[in-house]
């Protein structure tokens, strides 16, 4: 068994959810080379059943066709799922969510952004580069 599976396993035996927690959204590499190294803050709303989650930023990000308050994270890697954020941090597919009946899904579009994804205490006070990957 790999070793993010033991460790996401263990956070759900925990009982610990990644829902309601803050995040931080550091883009290691995009199609819009503006966004590379830029760091967003946010909370995690939702891990939805097929593996995705939505994140609702605290300030919208902007793209050239449209700004978005909520993208959806797709993990990167097998077993490094949301329940991983427990232990330390995971790469994410970042994706605008297309709404189809209030819902999103991995089906809405290619990724416009890859970041690492960290859960962070709080998002007051913070300083960039503050939070080493």
């Amino acid at each position: 068994m790999a070793l993010g599976k033991i460790l996401s396993t263990l956070a759900r035996l925990f009982c610990w959810s990644p829902i309601g927690k803050s995040v931080l959204l550091s883009i290691d590499d995009s199609l819009d080379t503006t966004l590379n190294n830029c760091l967003f803050y946010g909370n995690l709303v939702t891990v939805n059943q097929d593996g995705t989650a939505i994140i609702e930023l605290e300030i919208p990000l902007a793209l050239k066709e449209s700004t978005m308050s909520r993208v959806l994270t797709i993990p990167r890697h097998q077993y490094y799922n949301f329940f991983y954020l427990f232990w330390g941090f995971i790469a994410v597919d970042l994706i605008n969510p297309n709404m189809v009946n209030g819902l999103a899904t991995k089906q809405t579009g290619a990724p416009f952004a890859v970041a690492s994804l960290k859960i962070v205490k709080s998002t007051r006070n913070l300083v960039v580069g503050q939070f080493d990957f």
